[in-house]
């Protein structure tokens, strides 16, 4: 996922990212686990900007993408979530990608 957002930001493309994750039970789940993936599965965000997981003491790790280190460890370690990466279509018109769909 690091590499993934590396070469996105590379890019210079007007992007967002988009959490996906695992699809299965084994998914980080409240009130089961201390953190919430089920419910960020397809939360898009900016590029440049925080994915804010909840947790199950109320509060949110802001990660910038599945897997951060800059995590909470219960947040982190051994996650099967990944990220996707989209051109984004919704640009001032003076963008040097508007009109391309």
């Amino acid at each position: 996922n690091y590499g993934t957002q590396k070469l996105a930001k590379q890019s210079n493309a007007p992007m967002r990212k988009v959490w996906l994750s695992g699809g299965d039970e084994r998914v980080r789940r409240i009130p089961r686990d201390g953190f919430d993936h089920t419910v960020m599965d397809g939360v898009e965000v900016g590029l440049d900007d925080d994915f804010a997981v909840p947790s199950k003491s109320g509060d949110t790790d802001l990660i910038q993408y599945p897997g951060d280190p800059a995590g909470a460890a219960g947040n982190v370690i051994n996650c099967r979530c990944s990220i996707a990466h989209e051109v984004a279509l919704d640009f001032p018109e003076d963008d040097m990608f508007a009109g391309l769909e």
